[in-house]
């Protein structure tokens, strides 16, 4: 009777934790958008396809936010919404209270 009651906790606290960054489909949007791609076959084109790529995996690794993703999916300026992004991420605030491993 614990096993399911401490299972269903685990998956509210869990569903509760919403992920700031954009996952590999929107991802995928956002380079397209970027890259002017409104066609399947236009990624016949190698230089395109290697763009978006790079477009891609810049925005798995980098930590991009869902706001950057909208602003440019949204806009289309790609330049102006980076340059918001790069001022937010900025203004971040440091973690206040590192793991007891990084405390001396």
């Amino acid at each position: 009777m614990r096993r399911p009651l401490a299972l269903a906790a685990l998956l509210l606290l869990l569903a509760g934790c919403a992920r700031k960054a954009p996952g590999p489909a929107e991802c995928q949007r956002f380079s397209y958008r970027v890259a002017g791609v409104t066609r399947q076959e236009q990624l016949a084109v190698r230089e395109l396809k290697e763009r978006v790529d790079e477009l891609i995996r810049q925005c798995l690794t980098t930590p991009y936010d869902r706001e950057l993703i909208g602003c440019v999916e949204d806009t289309g300026r790609m330049r102006a919404c980076t340059l918001d992004f790069e001022r937010r991420r900025r203004r971040a605030p440091a973690d206040p209270d590192p793991p007891e491993s990084f405390v001396r």
